[in-house]
Parts: structure tokens; sequence; C-alpha cells
């Protein structure tokens, strides 16, 4: 397993390793960045996966990137604990106890809740909807051009007719 250190898990402690940079790297990767007066990011490659606010919230996001690194740098650059589930999808417990399943955008609060979860499921099963029902719209024949397998699974999956 990938091991990765941080000094900085809160906007305090970004704020103090800043100093009077707007960025400074932490790891192989993995820099810490200011990215607006009452924000400041830990960057992962090309992904802000950690946003500290300066008060007290933390921003969570994976940029779609649910790797094991990806998880090594979220643990390490906050005070949660973050895991994945058998299922293949992730939890998260923060400091205080409160867990809930991971998703992009979960946000800890500075009391130790988290915040929006459910708020951003809902939106990315929105999203889901539209995307689908504008495949829809621009289709005469679902799946048209693939198997009779592929058709079938296609369609259940996205509770689609055949």
């Amino acid at each position: 397993m990938t091991r990765f250190a941080s000094p900085v898990t809160n906007f305090a402690a970004a704020d103090a390793f800043l100093g009077s940079k707007d960025w400074r790297t932490i790891g192989h990767n993995t820099a810490i960045r200011r990215v607006g007066p009452t924000t400041i990011a830990a960057r992962y490659h090309d992904t802000d996966v950690v946003l500290y606010h300066e008060d007290g919230r933390v921003t969570f996001s994976t940029g779609g990137w649910m790797s094991t690194t990806t998880k090594v740098r979220l643990n390490a650059l906050s005070a949660c604990s973050i895991w994945s589930e058998g299922d293949g999808d992730w939890a998260i417990m923060g400091p205080t106890g409160d867990s809930a399943r991971f998703e992009d955008g979960v946000t800890l609060d500075a009391e130790g809740t988290f915040q929006n979860w459910k708020e951003a499921r809902y939106l990315l099963r929105e999203l889901r909807a539209r995307r689908m029902a504008a495949l829809d719209a621009a289709r005469t024949e679902p799946f048209e051009g693939v198997g009779d397998a592929t058709r079938t699974y296609l369609a259940s999956y996205y509770g689609l007719s055949k």
C-alpha cells in the first residue's frame, strides 16, 4: 500500500503550511494551493481532492478517480477515515463518528457532521436521468447496431425497452 503523511488536515494547517505562497508541493503529485480568499485546496494530480474552507468545512472529491492512491491522499489530508465497502463503494467517517456513503462533493461541517451527501446523490441520479432521456429522444431504435445479448443487458441496466 502507498504511504503518504500530511501535516495538513484543515484550513488553519493549510494556511500555515502555505505561509505567503499560493502553491506548495506537499508530496508526490500532491500540492496545497489557494483557490480563493477563504478556500484552500489539496490537489492530487489535476484534481482538487480536498477543499478546506475557512469556516471549518471540508469538502471531498475524487474527480472520478476512485483509486487506492486517491483514497490514501484523502485519508492523509483530512481527519476522516475513508474505506472501501464490499460492494466497491466507499464510506467515510468523520472525527466525531458520523459516517456516510462517500460521494464526490460530500462535505464535513465544522461540527463534524456530513452535509449534502444525499443532495449529491440526488443530483447524480438527476443527471443520469437527463442523459438517458436525451439518448432516448435521439434514438428511433434503442441500441441500434448491437447484438441481442448486449441489447438485453443495456436495456435492463438503463431500464429501457429492447
